[in-house]
């Protein structure tokens, strides 16, 4: 039996060579680090894929402004496509990495600019940002829906919206939806009890709505509030910040979940309709 022949890959054309090194870096994601290692021409296709999308916590964020201050600028401001900023960022440096990081199409900005004595201003970081998808607390939103500039700038090219609720009170004012006319996914992530009344107002201002996907914390007894809208699906809240990488990535997730469930309801409505119909005039 004749050995096994192995193909030399540098005897590829660069152009196919670049295609394989990044479709393997962009299916195994966490592995992608490892494959700069094998050239400095792989090292220049791979390092921008690795920074498209950037999650930070209290872990990795002191790591990443080192590297921030160790390459142009304008290397993250082309790159960073997705970030994501958990509540363990604080404040400044969160401010820092928006200010540099201009290229975002999708933003979790979880990070917590209201019980500190920092004083930023949440509107200018993010008005000419050119954003389509949106994850950030309700009081974040409530700041740029009341920004002339945001509300004729980032809100107008919003086609997903996250509102993140952690205070029961906060449902005591009702976000105004009113300048995202281009929003077809709304997520609505409770740590409290919400109402059918609460879910069908916010639903009522987004004539593009497609689904509603409301992420309910079961372990705290929150119920599951049936509504007449099809679009409305409770799921239970998942660990966040894989979650909404794996949504932004396209991959599998809440997001996937609820538009199933929405996709399968309009289903039966149909069919339910053309049997009503056949009933009728059959």
């Amino acid at each position: 039996m004749s050995a096994l022949q192995y193909f030399p890959i540098q005897h590829l054309p660069m152009e196919l060579e670049r295609e394989i090194f990044e479709a393997a870096a962009r299916m195994e994601p966490g592995r992608a680090r490892h494959l700069i290692l094998v050239a400095r021409r792989v090292k220049t296709w791979i390092q921008p894929l690795i920074y498209e999308l950037v999650s930070l916590g209290s872990q990795d964020v002191d790591l990443f402004m080192r590297t921030m201050g160790s390459i142009p600028s304008s290397f993250f401001a082309a790159n960073v496509k997705k970030l994501c900023l958990t509540i363990s960022v604080e404040p400044l440096v969160g401010t820092q990495i928006l200010s540099t990081c201009t290229g975002l199409d999708s933003l979790a900005l979880w990070v917590d600019f209201w019980s500190s004595d920092s004083h930023i201003s949440v509107p200018p970081l993010l008005a000419y940002l050119p954003l389509r998808n949106l994850s950030v607390p309700l009081k974040c939103f409530h700041e740029l829906s009341s920004d002339v500039l945001c509300r004729s700038t980032l809100l107008q090219n919003l086609v997903r919206l996250d509102l993140i609720h952690w205070d029961g009170d906060e449902f005591a004012a009702l976000p105004d939806l009113s300048s995202t006319p281009n929003l077809t996914e709304l997520g609505v992530i409770v740590h409290f009890h919400i109402t059918k009344s609460y879910l069908l107002s916010l639903s009522s201002q987004c004539p593009t709505l497609r689904v509603m996907s409301v992420l309910v914390d079961e372990g705290l007894g929150i119920e599951h509030v049936p509504t007449e809208d099809p679009r409305i699906v409770f799921l239970p809240y998942p660990n966040m910040v894989p979650d909404w990488e794996a949504s932004v990535r396209g991959f599998e997730s809440t997001w996937t979940a609820a538009r199933q469930v929405v996709a399968e309801r309009l289903r039966e409505i149909n069919l339910s309709s053309a049997i009503d119909r056949h009933r009728l005039w059959g």
